[in-house]
């Protein structure tokens, strides 16, 4: 009788110990039972169904990933490369996993899709010159398309614009080289490199040698 009472405590100590389930600040949980959603645990202290109750835990906390850089054309048929930093949290845990398969690989497939669009209709000094602009663009089509994905992102920065590697060696074998005379003179950005001097009467010493009457 004593043994029954004390594998009868145990037994109970055991399913209470296992059905406690802790969250940290942070994250949240789904509960699952038999591959059916039946809730969402919040921070703090939570209890479960221990064995039958599949507990998912992610983070929504702020996170960050690059997209790759990727080939596009600017309006002026410049062939080139651009990638980005994305950053972004979830705020609802249910709709990023069910609404979305793989919720970095959708956003990502988004933003490469827009930036390509941007592209196309800005030359390339333009495109320079407005990083900041694709950027903001670039956030409100995110925000327009994963409001129903349950995540926000909350900053999108374009890092680097440059001409692809076909198009820098396609230049190196046609670039020519002219004088830019003073005044107002017009170069294109990033391609050209301008190298300064002076025309103005220049002096310098000859060092004192030895010489031999």
């Amino acid at each position: 009788f004593p043994v029954t009472i004390a594998a009868l405590v145990v037994a109970i100590v055991a399913y209470v110990a296992g059905s406690i389930k802790v969250i940290n600040e942070g994250d949240a949980a789904l509960v699952e039972r038999f591959g059916r959603y039946r809730r969402t645990l919040q921070p703090g202290l939570n209890f479960t169904i221990p064995v039958i109750a599949t507990i998912i835990v992610d983070t929504t906390r702020e996170q960050v990933f690059d997209v790759p850089a990727q080939d596009a054309i600017t309006s002026d048929d410049v062939y080139l490369k651009a990638d980005a930093v994305v950053f972004w949290r979830i705020m609802d845990l249910r709709r990023v996993h069910y609404e979305v398969d793989d919720i970095k690989a959708a956003i990502e497939s988004i933003v490469l899709t827009a930036l390509r669009d941007q592209i196309c209709h800005m030359s390339m000094d333009k495109i320079i010159a407005a990083r900041e602009e694709i950027s903001n663009k670039l956030l409100r089509k995110l925000d327009e398309v994963t409001q129903s994905w349950g995540v926000k992102v909350t900053r999108v920065e374009v890092k680097d614009i440059k001409p692809s590697e076909e198009v820098l060696k396609s230049l190196d074998k046609i670039r020519y080289r002219r004088t830019l005379q003073p005044g107002l003179n017009f170069t294109i950005p990033v391609i050209d490199t301008v190298i300064v001097d002076t025309t103005r009467e220049q002096v310098f010493d000859v060092p004192a040698q030895d010489a031999i009457t």
